[in-house]
C-alpha cells in the first residue's frame, strides 16, 4: 500500500488527449460564466438547423431579378441622331415617321459622337447644351424631341451609347481572368459575367464568389450558383464580382483515429462523413457518448435551439456553440448524417472515463512490477 498511495494521488494528473465528457459539460459555465453554449443534438435541432437561410444572392440584393436599367453616365460615348420632315403637312406614324409616302426621305442631322461631360450634359443642335446623365436612351430621345419639336418639323431622335465604362462589372480573383465586363442592354447575369471575363481556371467545388454592390457584400459558394438559379442575379453597373479559391476544412482532436485539419473536395458533407475522413472513433481511448463539434452561430439560431444565449457573442456577434453528440445511442449515427459540417468546424472526441483508469494500471504494473521481482528474489 505504501506504492498505491502515491500512484493513486498521481492519477488525476495523467496525461490526456483532452477532456472527458463530464468535464466539457460542466466546463460550459465557469465561476458563474458561460465559456460557451452546450446544445445536446436532437431531431428537433437538425430541423431547426436546416430551416436556417443561408448566404443568398438572390434574397440579400433586392430587386436583382430584373435587369438593370441602361443609364447615360459620365464618360459615356454618346450617338445623336435626329430626323425631320421635309413637310409640315406630311403624314406620320404614331412614332413621327413610319408612315411617310414613298420617296419623301427624311433630312437627318447626324451629331458628332461625344463623351457626356463631368456636368453630365452634352450638346446638341438646336438644342445647345443638354443634360441626359442618369435617365435611359429612351428619356433621352423623348427630352431632346420635345425640345427640338418648336425648331424642326415632327422631329424624331434616336439616342445611343456606343461605349460606357459605367455600364460594366469588375470580374475578378483567383481562378477567373480579370477584366472589366460590359453588360448587355438584355441584362447580364453572374455567370454570363464570370465566362465573358474568360471563364474559371479552378475545380469549381473550391471556389467561392463575393459580389459587392456599393455598401453591401455577401458570399455564396460557385456550385451554389451554378445549381440554384435564382441566385445567378443580374449584375447591376459598377458590380464587383470576385471569385476566392479556399477548400473548406475542418479540424479534429481528442479520442479520434486521426487528429489533424482535414480539407474536404465537395461542396457538402455531414459529420458522419468528417468522422469517417478521420477513421473514426478511436476504440482503446474514445468515449462514443462524448462527440462534441464546436463552431459560433448567431445568437438568433441559439435562442431557437435553447433559448437566450448565455455566451457572451464575439466581435462579429456569433456566440460560441458546442453541439453534443451522444454515439452510444445508435439513433444519433442517423442525425450525424444529417448534420452538415462547415468550413473551420472542430470536432472533438473526450477520452473515456476508463481510459485514464488504463493508464493508471500500466503505470502501476511498470513501477511495482521491479520491486515485486526483487521481492522474490530476496525470499528466496
Amino acid at each position: 500500500m505504501w506504492i498505491l498511495a502515491p500512484l493513486l494521488a498521481a492519477c488525476s494528473a495523467l496525461p490526456a488527449a483532452g477532456p472527458t465528457t463530464a468535464d466539457v459539460t460542466s466546463q460550459a459555465v465557469e465561476n458563474g460564466q458561460y465559456q460557451f453554449d452546450l446544445v445536446d443534438v436532437n431531431q428537433q435541432v437538425i430541423d431547426t438547423i436546416a430551416k436556417q437561410p443561408i448566404a443568398s444572392f438572390h434574397s440579400r440584393f433586392s430587386g436583382s431579378g430584373l435587369p438593370a436599367e441602361e443609364t447615360i453616365s459620365v464618360g459615356d460615348s454618346i450617338g445623336v441622331t435626329i430626323y425631320q420632315a421635309t413637310d409640315q403637312n406630311q403624314p406620320t406614324g404614331a412614332n413621327g415617321v413610319g408612315n411617310l409616302a414613298p420617296g419623301n426621305a427624311l433630312p437627318t442631322i447626324i451629331v458628332p459622337e461625344q463623351l457626356v461631360m463631368r456636368d453630365g450634359t452634352i450638346v446638341v443642335p438646336y438644342v445647345g447644351r443638354v443634360r441626359l446623365v442618369g435617365i435611359s436612351t429612351a428619356k433621352a430621345e423623348a427630352e431632346l424631341q420635345n425640345r427640338l419639336k418648336d425648331q424642326l418639323i415632327t422631329p424624331q431622335v434616336i439616342v445611343s451609347i456606343n461605349k460606357s465604362d459605367a455600364n460594366t462589372v469588375t470580374v475578378s480573383g483567383e481562378g477567373a481572368g480579370g477584366s472589366r465586363v460590359q453588360l448587355s442592354p438584355r441584362g447580364t447575369r453572374l455567370l454570363e459575367a464570370i465566362a465573358s471575363a474568360g471563364g474559371v481556371k479552378s475545380p469549381t467545388y473550391e471556389l467561392f464568389v463575393r459580389l459587392t454592390r456599393g455598401a453591401v457584400t455577401a458570399t455564396i459558394p460557385y456550385d451554389a450558383l451554378v445549381a440554384e438559379p435564382a441566385e445567378n442575379i443580374y449584375a447591376y453597373p459598377g458590380d464587383i464580382i470576385t471569385l476566392t479559391q479556399a477548400s473548406p476544412t475542418f479540424g479534429t482532436f481528442g479520442a479520434t483515429g486521426k487528429p489533424l485539419q482535414y480539407p474536404w473536395g465537395a461542396d457538402k458533407i455531414t459529420l458522419a462523413q468528417a468522422l469517417a475522413m478521420t477513421s473514426g472513433l478511436d476504440d482503446t481511448r474514445a468515449d462514443p457518448a462524448g462527440v462534441f463539434l464546436m463552431r459560433y452561430e448567431p445568437p438568433s439560431l441559439v435562442r431557437q435551439l435553447i433559448g437566450p444565449s448565455g455566451a457572451s457573442p464575439d466581435s462579429e456577434g456569433l456566440v460560441p456553440v458546442v453541439f453534443h453528440f451522444d454515439l452510444s445511442d445508435a439513433g444519433t449515427y442517423l442525425l450525424a448524417q444529417r448534420f452538415a459540417m462547415r468550413d473551420k468546424d472542430a470536432i472533438y472526441v473526450a477520452n473515456a472515463k476508463a481510459n485514464a483508469l488504463q493508464k493508471f494500471f500500466n503505470i502501476f504494473t511498470g513501477a511495482t512490477g521491479p520491486v515485486f521481482a526483487g521481492a522474490a528474489i530476496v525470499g528466496k
